[in-house]
């Protein structure tokens, strides 16, 4: 009898209308209009910042875009040139209807970021925030393939720019703890452990949720990389130039209430010397 491969904890929370329904529950603070129009703001200003600007036309890839959150603020500032992705279909669409009016300046993909089928050399942008580039997967080798395929699909003077959450947030906050709170009325608990394994830190924690006909339980976690960690896997794959702003997103320091989303740091990293060029 052929063996089924047991899922990952992503693939769970991701691919099912449950676990899709418990990650909009738990991030509606921030997963709304106004803090997504701020996110994006943040990243313009960090581009500019380093000298990339953008135009309307500027060939855009919004990767692991989840709601499209962030593609549908681009759009009302005037981007016309956007492609987005994620893994999941409930996610995309979720998506969909989120951009409304806006879906015609948004292509749609489904794909895995780590085997992406778009072109080489085709965007001069790839943005991921929403803290979902890396750390999601059991083997970390499949970040490297990640950062791989942001590489090969931006074109030469291209950017890659993501968020990730702050190592240290993570080592003083979401360290070993139960944690309680009430999610649109519902009780949840959240068991929070975090180890080391062959050098790296992983964070994860069981999430109990006590629904008045059912409880649901999920197992969630992700590796934890360092500021240089993630500089090394980045060089690894080809890029040339990074940058980085510590706590570009920073929305609850001192609790667990919004776990790995709480505090995220703003990573850039060109190809082949774009910031001698520009945008």
């Amino acid at each position: 009898m052929k063996k089924t491969k047991q899922k990952q904890w992503w693939q769970l929370r991701y691919g099912t209308k449950k676990g899709v329904a418990g990650y909009l529950n738990t991030y509606s603070d921030i997963l709304d209009d106004f803090i997504s129009q701020q996110e994006v703001q943040t990243m313009i200003n960090f581009l500019k910042n380093y000298q990339f600007s953008l135009s309307s036309q500027t060939p855009i890839l919004d990767g692991f875009c989840g709601n499209c959150r962030h593609s549908k603020q681009l759009v009302l500032k005037g981007f016309k040139n956007i492609t987005a992705f994620d893994w999941s279909k409930e996610m995309l669409t979720i998506a969909e209807k989120n951009l409304n009016s806006h879906r015609r300046q948004v292509v749609l993909f489904k794909e895995d970021g780590r085997d992406l089928t778009f072109s080489t050399n085709l965007f001069d942008l790839y943005f991921v925030l929403g803290n979902s580039a890396f750390g999601f997967f059991d083997n970390p080798k499949d970040d490297l393939k990640v950062a791989l395929e942001a590489c090969r699909v931006i074109k030469p003077a291209g950017v890659f720019i993501f968020d990730l959450v702050d190592y240290d947030y993570v080592v003083n906050q979401l360290n070993n703890h139960v944690f309680e709170s009430v999610e649109n009325g519902i009780r949840v608990i959240r068991k929070r452990k975090t180890f080391q394994h062959n050098g790296l830190l992983k964070t994860g924690h069981e999430e109990i949720r006590f629904h008045q006909d059912r409880i649901d339980r999920q197992i969630i976690g992700r590796w934890v990389y360092t500021n240089q960690q993630v500089v090394n896997l980045l060089n690894k794959a080809g890029f040339d130039e990074i940058y980085f702003k510590k706590e570009a997103f920073c929305y609850d320091k001192y609790s667990d209430k919004y776990g790995t989303m709480g505090v995220r740091n703003l990573f850039l990293a060109t190809k082949n010397g774009s910031k001698k060029k520009g945008r």
